[in-house]
């Protein structure tokens, strides 16, 4: 009887076990959520720079021209990044940045982020104009 109920104790634990052990890659990767927020901010760099008619780089700033009346400026703010249309506004696109610099090539601006926990991220953003 007794291997029975071990059996049966043993059953009805193994979903539970095979969901904790799915899981247990997300626990050990810590920076997953910092990887994640990385890899949105490049994805709305890149349409910023798919509207623009003008792209202005400098080391640490980015001016993008989508028309003639309106300047996008992406830039390190103590430590985030964000985004300003003409100038004002404040709108957060990445926490927790250390640096970033920009660097204009062969028709690309290459983007490298330094976070405040050492991790480093590059992504090289295509040019349309």
């Amino acid at each position: 009887m007794s291997t029975l109920t071990t059996l049966l104790i043993f059953a009805s634990l193994l979903p539970l076990l095979t969901n904790l052990l799915l899981h247990i890659p997300h626990i050990k990767n810590k920076d997953f959520p910092e990887e994640s927020s990385v890899s949105t901010f490049f994805h709305i760099m890149q349409k910023e720079f798919f509207k623009g008619e003008e792209i202005d780089v400098t080391q640490s700033k980015l001016l993008i021209n989508p028309n003639s009346s309106e300047v996008i400026t992406i830039e390190l703010y103590r430590n985030t990044i964000r985004r300003r249309v003409n100038y004002t506004g404040h709108e957060i696109l990445l926490f927790n940045v250390r640096s970033i610099t920009f660097l204009e090539e062969n028709g690309s601006v290459y983007v490298n982020v330094e976070m405040t926990g050492g991790n480093r991220y590059e992504r090289r953003l295509s040019l349309l104009y």
